[in-house]
């Protein structure tokens, strides 16, 4: 059973980042789901409610932004914690997201053992 009860979504347009954050995350012990764009991930939550622990959403995506992504699926399920994994973002942009109950940034490129700290801290308070 994964540690954290549930399924880490991954969604990253990054074949590379998604496939090397599930594994660790799953070499770690937690069940992953990982997607290509923030619509699938949308699919998926729709089609499992409450079976999400988190969800690490890229920012910078083609089609749905990290931003609508992650607007969606505080929609779907408000107390979701989404971490945003960025190497780009201004700082007002996260900070407006925080707001929003954004809980946590990951600055790309963020180290193995950053992600398992903020996906660990990030099921914790669900």
């Amino acid at each position: 059973m994964s540690p954290a009860g549930g399924t880490i979504l991954i969604i990253d347009d990054d074949p590379g980042i998604r496939g090397n954050n599930a594994e660790l995350l799953e070499l770690s012990g937690y069940t992953c789901a990982a997607f290509a764009d923030g619509a699938s991930a949308l699919i998926w939550c729709q089609a499992h409610p409450g079976q999400a622990a988190c969800a690490v959403v890229d920012l910078s995506m083609p089609g749905l932004s990290g931003t609508q992504t992650f607007r969606r699926m505080r929609e779907l399920e408000p107390d979701l914690p989404v971490i945003i994994s960025s190497g780009s973002a201004e700082d007002d942009q996260l900070d407006q997201l925080r707001t929003q109950g954004l809980t946590a940034v990951l600055r790309k490129p963020a180290r193995g053992a950053e992600l398992i700290a903020a996906v660990a801290k990030a099921v914790a308070i669900r």
